[in-house]
């Protein structure tokens, strides 16, 4: 339906992102992260989130924003909770523009 996220090209950005954080992973345990990789993956973790439960709620309809669960199988599943708490988690440990300041800073050492 026209206005809704584009799933297909969220499945590939969840996928890309997948493989980015697995490799962030690696590199941290070996003690070889850049400085710019936690706030990097912040800024698309929050905004990957926050598209996938925008299409949750477009998905379920006129229930997506009804405060109850809706079962989807044996799932229960509530897209508006899940939307105000991608929200809460996206601005809870920075918002993007403090993720950026930090990727300036540190890592491009730009003047404040």
């Amino acid at each position: 339906s026209a206005g809704w996220p584009c799933k297909d090209g969220l499945e590939i950005d969840l996928l890309a992102f997948s493989a980015f954080y697995r490799h962030a992973a690696s590199l941290h345990a070996a003690g070889k992260a850049p400085l710019s990789m936690a706030p990097v993956i912040k800024i698309a973790g929050g905004e990957l989130g926050q598209q996938a439960s925008e299409l949750l709620v477009d998905a379920a309809g006129p229930l997506g924003s009804s405060a109850a669960d809706i079962m989807v199988g044996n799932t229960a599943l509530n897209p508006a909770a899940d939307l105000f708490e991608m929200r809460r988690v996206t601005v809870g440990s920075g918002t993007v523009e403090i993720q950026r300041n930090i990727i300036a800073k540190r890592v491009l050492n730009l003047p404040s």
